[in-house]
């Protein structure tokens, strides 16, 4: 269990200087006068709620927008491991069977941290995207693409602003660990929100590409392998230079569809099993160099398969096209 290092290459990471834009964003201080109007999900495997409320009005001046509150209990480090082993844990005996013993044990305050990601002021978009739906297995091929999903993708109106903040440097500068502004085959590399930063045991960074019209994995082509390899290679070597952890040891993958269409990549360690690493919806960025490398229309013609929410307005336009060409060989499963 690796703790993260503060020490940093000059050579690597991207010196900050005083040009940042002051950050005007509201500062959270408590969750004083928070008021939860419900649990929009839970996930007891990732020690994971979602908690949709609002804050009162004299912490951020509104008593009417939503607030989107993602709490996730953080992973221990080995020097707090260290700390809740001593006897200023009390301990709590819950049963005892032979050898085996269940304890309830309550360690110091200071090693009970809850990671909290606020989304202020929320959406209906956000609160949709956090809210516990059904799910559903579609099939893609490249005339369903071309026919449901890229129209859709065309005349949705999808929020990069917050993107285009990281790249221009306005926003989160001082957590860029490399960038290679190159605008054709150019990336910062950050960590991710999901990431705590706390062990490379659940190690997460996002790439984010600096040339802005690849919308997903659907429109790479081999005009695009000085892209990918650049990523491949210089983010994978920035995290071991910085975390120490080797490139076999990461997994670096594309998801399909993605959360946000600006083409970016997922740098995780392969000990932690993030959302979203699942066959259906990861691309190792490896096997997709390799099978551009094959054909270079690979990702256009390809069949591809993903998971759709109950919910997304994407879905029912699935389900109308599949309604209209039941008899076709083109399809998706739902």
């Amino acid at each position: 269990m690796n703790q993260v290092s503060n020490e940093e290459n000059p050579s690597k990471l991207r010196k900050l200087d005083d040009k940042n834009e002051p950050d005007s964003s509201p500062v959270f201080k408590s969750f004083d006068g928070f008021k939860v109007k419900r649990i929009l999900k839970e996930n007891p495997e990732s020690r994971c709620i979602v908690v949709e409320g609002s804050f009162k009005r004299d912490i951020l001046e509104s008593d009417s927008s939503m607030s989107v509150v993602v709490l996730e209990k953080t992973h221990f480090t080995e020097n707090e491991v260290n700390s809740v082993l001593t006897k200023s844990t009390t301990v709590e005996c819950l049963f005892n069977n032979d050898v085996y013993y269940n304890l309830l044990c309550h360690p110091p305050i200071e090693l009970n941290g809850i990671k909290a990601t606020v989304i202020h002021p929320a959406t209906e978009k956000h609160i949709e995207k956090y809210s516990a739906k059904k799910s559903f297995l579609i099939e893609e091929t490249p005339l369903i693409y071309q026919s449901v999903t890229l129209p859709h993708i065309s005349k949705s109106k999808f929020d990069l602003q917050w993107v285009y903040n990281i790249l221009e440097h306005k926003k989160e500068a001082d957590r860029i660990v490399f960038e290679d502004l190159n605008p054709e085959s150019g990336f910062i590399l950050l960590p991710d929100l999901k990431w705590d930063c706390r062990s490379t045991s659940n190690l997460y960074l996002t790439g984010i590409v600096c040339k802005k019209d690849i919308k997903s994995l659907r429109d790479l082509t081999s005009e695009h392998l000085p892209l990918l390899k650049n990523l491949l290679e210089k983010g994978s070597a920035a995290i071991t230079e910085k975390y120490g952890l080797q490139k076999s040891q990461q997994r670096i993958y594309l998801h399909y569809q993605p959360s946000y269409y600006h083409l970016h990549v997922h740098f995780t360690s392969l000990e932690f099993i993030p959302p979203g690493c699942q066959v259906e919806r990861a691309h190792l960025l490896a096997s997709v160099i390799r099978n551009i490398e094959l054909k270079s229309s690979y990702y256009l013609d390809s069949t591809l398969d993903f998971i759709i929410f109950e919910g997304d307005p994407l879905l029912e336009k699935y389900q109308h096209y599949v309604a209209l060409n039941s008899n076709g060989d083109n399809k998706c499963y739902l």
